[in-house]
């Protein structure tokens, strides 16, 4: 066991609030189990606004952010470009239309004002950090509309960004699905350009990336995710008990379940009371 002098700080954050009842309780009951130390929210969804004030109750247990929502769902005002049928595209479909600059940076920019209001509104309070449902937040274009939504709301001293970059010799050193985490990593590398440009602070590791159809989250993986990783490294995980809002909502079902079932368990808390790491930080 380390001496308290030597514990790197580990951001562990439950995605996801706001998408579905049973997604809600699990993560508030891992708020209370002190097994989390940050949440990030969906305010474009209707369980947000149910449960945000259980959420509040609670919001001086952990870090409290906004992730931002531009895919598969829907958006809070009808945007005519993105999502002509009210519904917000597949990832895919955003990440095309990123790459080839086909957005409009404006239209973009007023949604998330809006989900960041909608934040506001219920919690009282600007949100502790952002970031992105599907990292969508890194993407170009939107990641530029992000740093303005933090200068403009005059919050960038406040409010950090979730960045998804980490060198790849680390990704490579761990081995789990070493393709998504780069691909991630290489969007995060943009952002973390911007928020250096504009003085906004941000994780300085990131973890958690999976297959769920490879890999099941348990001491085996927890372990290698922690191998190598730095003193403020963010881990981001989806925690959740399957409900019939959540199997209409979204494909990511059963592993919610079995996540919830590790980060509750003996096991958990034994690997973080004999490494490095300790969940009391907030920075």
């Amino acid at each position: 066991m380390s001496s308290q002098s030597d514990l790197k700080h580990l951001i562990l954050c439950a995605d996801d609030f706001g998408l579905a009842p049973g997604v809600n309780a699990a993560i508030i009951n891992l708020i209370n189990s002190k097994r989390i130390n940050a949440v990030s929210c969906m305010t474009n969804l209707p369980f947000w606004k149910t449960d945000a004030p259980k959420l509040r109750k609670i919001s001086e247990r952990t870090q409290v952010g906004l992730h931002l929502t531009l895919t598969d769902h829907t958006p809070i005002k009808f945007m005519p470009k993105l999502a002509p049928k009210a519904q917000l595209p597949s990832f895919k479909i955003l990440l095309k239309m990123a790459i080839m600059r086909q957005l409009d940076e404006e239209e973009i920019l007023s949604e998330l004002q809006r989900q960041f209001d909608a934040f506001f509104l219920e919690m009282g309070r600007f949100p502790d950090f952002i970031d992105g449902h599907h990292h969508i937040h890194q993407l170009p274009i939107i990641r530029n509309a992000v740093i303005e939504l933090l200068n403009i709301n005059n919050c960038s001293k406040k409010t950090w960004v979730r960045i998804g970059w980490e060198p790849p010799i680390r990704l490579i050193i761990r081995g789990v699905s070493v393709l998504r985490a780069l691909s991630i990593a290489v969007f995060g590398l943009g952002l973390k350009d911007y928020a250096d440009q504009n003085n906004i602070a941000y994780n300085t590791g990131f973890i958690g990336v999976y297959d769920p159809a490879n890999y099941r989250l348990n001491s085996e993986l927890f372990g290698r995710f922690l191998t190598n990783a730095v003193d403020g490294t963010l881990m981001f995980c989806h925690p959740g008990f399957v409900d019939q809002h959540l199997i209409e909502r979204d494909p990511l079902t059963d592993p919610r379940e079995e996540e919830y079932k590790f980060l509750k368990s003996n096991d958990f808390q034994k690997i973080m009371s004999k490494s490095s790491f300790t969940l009391s930080y907030k920075p």
